[in-house]
C-alpha cells in the first residue's frame, strides 16, 4: 500500500460519494485533501489511486519479488550441487576406475 504521496507528503483512505464510483475507498495525498482539490483537476500525479488497485498492485510486486527469490534459491542450489558433486565424481572415478566423462554421460 502507498504510504506517502510523490510530493513527500502523507495519504489518507477517503470514500467516493460520487455517482460514478459510491462507496469506494481510494487513497488521496493529505496536502490536496486539505485545500480540498479535486482529484482530476490537480497534477496528474496526485490524482486518487482506488484502494482495490492499490492491493493488486502490491500482490504484482510481491509476486515479483517471490519469483525473483526462487530464482535465486534455484541457482544457488544448482551451484551448491555443482560444487559438492565435482569432488564426489572424482573419488567415485578414482574408486571405482571409471572415466568421469562417463559420469557426467550417466547423470545428464
Amino acid at each position: 500500500m502507498p504510504s506517502k504521496c510523490w510530493c513527500g507528503v502523507g495519504i489518507t483512505e477517503l470514500i467516493s460519494k460520487t455517482n460514478q464510483s459510491p462507496y469506494h475507498s481510494y487513497y488521496r495525498c493529505i496536502y490536496a485533501v486539505s485545500l480540498r482539490v479535486h482529484p482530476l483537476s490537480f497534477k496528474r500525479q496526485s490524482r486518487l489511486k482506488w484502494v482495490d488497485e492499490a492491493f493488486t498492485d502490491e500482490i504484482q510486486q510481491l509476486d515479483y519479488q517471490v519469483r525473483m527469490l526462487e530464482e535465486e534459491e534455484n541457482t544457488s542450489t544448482d551451484m551448491l550441487l555443482n560444487v559438492t558433486r565435482a569432488p564426489l565424481l572424482k573419488e567415485l572415478a578414482k574408486k571405482e576406475k571409471i572415466n568421469i566423462r562417463q559420469i557426467h554421460e550417466n547423470i545428464n
